[in-house]
């Protein structure tokens, strides 16, 4: 059964925006790794709503990375960085990958730049995370 709800009062109090990639990661044609950390920089000092402060939780829909190689090898670096970014804010940030469409590479460095997983409904401690300077170190 599905259930439907009205959203229109979160956004009014701002406790739910949503936004689209090429407004986001795409802006200007292109993805660009230092606009992106800027952008999630400014939301989490903004932070949630002003009239009920706490966690803020961020969806982030990677599909838009497999249109374009460049965006791709941009991509984890970034995914990298912004764990320095995201470490000093209460939030909690899921990034969807579509694992049909990514090669065994891509999942792999991805896995090496996110602290937790979502195995099986699940999450999880990531064995293969490296903390930002590990990672930069082995690319």
């Amino acid at each position: 059964m599905s259930e439907q709800i009205e959203v229109g009062p979160y956004v009014w109090v701002s406790q739910l925006e949503v936004l689209d990639a090429a407004g986001t990661y795409l802006a200007d044609g292109d993805f660009l790794a230092e606009r992106m950390l800027s952008f999630w920089e400014a939301k989490a000092r903004q932070g949630p709503a002003r009239e009920r402060p706490g966690l803020a939780r961020n969806i982030g829909d990677m599909s838009w990375a497999h249109r374009s190689p460049r965006a791709v090898a941009g991509l984890i670096g970034y995914e990298s960085e912004l764990n320095r970014i995201m470490s000093n804010f209460p939030q909690v940030n899921l990034c969807l990958y579509d694992l049909t469409r990514c090669s065994g590479d891509l999942i792999m460095n991805v896995l090496k730049t996110h602290p937790k997983a979502l195995l099986g409904g699940m999450v999880i401690d990531n064995p293969y995370f490296l903390e930002p300077d590990e990672f930069l170190a082995s690319q």
